[in-house]
């Protein structure tokens, strides 16, 4: 199965930025496992949550996207007993994503941004 494939990656973040990374054979990067995404469950035990996100990120990059990433559309009883019957073979292994709790995801991410901000600016204050 082609997303079992995508076990056990990792991402690469160049310490310069990648539009100035001359050669990229002898450039920097720091390597991170991909963590878990708190919105995306796999929609099969046989995935662990992070292969789940690899699905969704391979999906995102490949431009798989043709009509939007939603996620698969069986429920994970039906899919663990049937699941190359039942699997939707155009979307990610992964639960369909409510929209309505990524807004709720949006504004906390939001909220925790503002607040390193604001920390960081009362750090300046007091060093600067």
């Amino acid at each position: 199965m082609w997303a079992k494939s995508l076990s056990g990656l990792g991402v690469s973040v160049p310490h310069e930025k990648p539009d100035r990374i001359a050669n990229v054979n002898t450039a920097e990067y720091s390597y991170e496992s991909i963590k878990e995404i708190s919105l995306i469950k796999p929609a099969t035990s046989s995935f662990t949550p992070e292969e789940a996100a690899t699905t969704v990120i391979q999906q995102i990059n490949n431009g798989f996207m043709t009509n939007g990433t939603f996620g698969q559309p069986a429920n994970k009883d039906k899919l663990d007993a049937s699941f190359m019957a039942l699997a939707h073979h155009d979307q990610p292994i992964c639960e369909r994503v409510i929209f309505a709790s990524l807004n709720e995801e949006i504004a906390a991410q939001e909220k925790r941004v503002l607040d390193a901000r604001r920390r960081l600016q009362e750090v300046m204050k007091y060093f600067g």
